[in-house]
């Protein structure tokens, strides 16, 4: 076990420094219209940006909306300065005003670009006060959607709305999509959310929008196959001396395992929820010979035990890349195992002789042990180009529970080095 300590320990000291990096190929524009190519450290940014990390042939530099107008991540985000009134309202329940908040303030910031279609485009910024959206057509400048959500002092602080944007998206409706009577509908339903006003701004370009944010940028799965060469270390324990006072049993036996991983989000590929089915086996053999003397007697006990264990392991557990880059991520993982086990060939054999003469020969071959039981296993792995995938892990220390009378039990300690390899991008 103090190797897989090493291994974890090491694995962090190295990549501690890049734990919150993840690059991705993106590209920055100058303030002159310049576009460069490299790599953009990708965040999963709940609140806009105000600068971000940009590497270009190794270095790695800063930039922000005083050297930069734009910002990409190749095929997943883009960013465009503006520099114009926000809206400064809240509408968090507990900071809401009495009567509408109006006020506005002059920023420079980066806003998220969700829709470019032919005639309008859509964005969005959110900081810590909220979320806004908005709208330019072809290349005019961005224009906030507005909406203001306040106390209505005539209604003793009733929670009143005023939906100004869909007025808003109503005269851009007229202007390009006149025929269209069911979008007027639509538009007067449309909540400020970013999926439904999304959708409502695409009816109003038309069908033909050239840019939208892929949906596989969030959530995402990828299925793996593989085999291990797995150690298992078993002791005796328990209420006589044989098993317990006998060498432990070793042995190394390969093992298949297939498994999901499910992205939080899958472009940033930090946090991964996996769930993975192993097979295993493990050969068991434990012996143990005394041979006390008294009175000149020769008396000698000599105990065997051995069986096969066959497990199938369900494992869910949490996998954190704390080193992600595009063709090489090392991962730190850790879970809760649920061990479903059958035994065969189980022999106990127990024989006494008194002067080279044989008194007793007592075999058992029910094995009577747990067959269900809990675990836990924590692993350090690296993932190759996303397709080939090396580990080591350790599983915490199993307990087969009493076979016989005497409450005889076993602890198997269990080690695994392992490779899979990954289905889909």
């Amino acid at each position: 076990m103090r190797y897989l300590y090493a291994l974890f320990f090491i694995t962090t000291i190295c990549f501690s420094v890049q734990a919150q990096r993840n690059f991705k190929p993106g590209y920055i524009v100058s303030l002159s219209g310049d576009t460069t190519k490299g790599l953009v450290d990708y965040r999963k940014w709940n609140q806009n940006p105000q600068e971000i990390a940009f590497e270009l042939a190794g270095i790695t530099k800063q930039y922000s909306y005083l050297n930069i107008k734009g910002f990409g991540i190749d095929q997943l985000e883009y960013y465009q300065l503006y520099n114009g009134p926000i809206s400064k309202a809240a509408v968090n329940l507990g900071a809401l005003s009495s009567g509408i908040d109006s006020s506005f303030t002059t920023e420079t910031v980066f806003l998220k670009r969700i829709f470019k279609g032919k005639n309008i485009a859509l964005y969005s910024y959110t900081d810590k006060i909220k979320t806004r959206f908005f709208i330019s057509e072809k290349n005019g400048l961005p224009v906030e959607l507005k909406r203001y959500v306040y106390l209505d002092k005539k209604r003793s602080g009733k929670v009143t709305e005023d939906n100004v944007f869909r007025q808003q998206l109503l005269e851009l409706a007229v202007k390009y999509q006149p025929d269209n009577s069911k979008l007027a509908d639509l538009i007067q339903k449309v909540i400020y959310r970013a999926p439904e006003v999304e959708s409502v701004v695409w009816a109003i370009d038309g069908a033909s929008g050239q840019h939208k944010k892929p949906t596989s940028s969030r959530g995402g799965v990828t299925l793996f196959a593989g085999l291990s060469a797995n150690y298992f270390k078993t002791t005796g324990v328990g209420g006589d001396d044989f098993l317990a006072d006998s060498g432990p049993s070793q042995s190394i036996l390969p093992g298949v395992n297939l498994g999901m991983d499910m992205y939080f989000n899958k472009s940033e590929g930090k946090l991964i929820y996996r769930t993975e089915v192993s097979l295993s086996a493990n050969n068991v053999h434990l012996a143990n010979a005394t041979s006390p003397v008294a009175n000149n007697t020769g008396y000698v006990k000599e105990y065997n035990l051995s069986f096969n264990q066959f497990t199938v392991t369900l494992t869910p557990q949490l996998v954190y890349n704390v080193f992600n880059k595009t063709n090489i991520k090392a991962y730190l993982s850790g879970g809760v195992q649920i061990n479903l086990t059958s035994y065969n060939n189980f022999d106990s054999h127990l024989k006494e002789s008194l002067n080279n003469s044989i008194i007793n020969d007592n075999h058992r071959t029910d094995p009577n042990l747990t067959t269900i039981y809990p675990g836990a296993i924590f692993k350090a792995g690296c993932v190759l180009n996303n397709v080939v995938e090396l580990y080591a892990g350790y599983s915490t220390r199993a307990y087969l529970s009493n076979y016989n009378e005497n409450g005889q039990s076993f602890n198997i300690d269990s080690y695994r080095v392992g490779v899979n390899y990954r289905f889909g991008k």
